[in-house]
């Protein structure tokens, strides 16, 4: 026991032991600094996206599909939703509209022919 620490002592009290061991001082003292940084980084980065991906709607697509028709009569083809805007493709007498739908409020904000 006494020839291994001996040993150890050698290893630890040469120039590379102590290169080693500052190395992996460093090693550790920078992933200690860095990982709760990066960790609140990424968890920042992933709130803005979720906050930024959030949209307030108060009416659903089947009820704005529903006011969508009653602007523009016809038979519906397909949604979209964007910045809280419903955007509803209605077909009608062999032509199709766009009518856009508020989400929040409800309101049609537009109609308009796509031929």
């Amino acid at each position: 026991m006494i020839g291994k620490l001996a040993v150890g002592k050698a290893i630890a009290g040469s120039a590379i032991g102590k290169a080693a061991a500052g190395a992996a001082l460093g090693v550790m003292v920078g992933a200690s600094a860095v990982s709760p940084t990066f960790a609140a980084d990424a968890h920042h980065i992933n709130s803005a996206q979720t906050a930024s991906q959030h949209q307030v709607k108060h009416f659903s697509e089947n009820q704005a599909r529903d006011i969508a028709l009653k602007a523009k009569p016809g038979t519906f083809k397909s949604v979209s939703f964007h910045n809280n805007i419903y955007s509803y493709i209605i077909h009608k007498d062999g032509h199709d509209f766009k009518v856009t739908v508020d989400a929040k409020t409800g309101t049609v904000l537009n109609v308009v022919p796509l031929d």
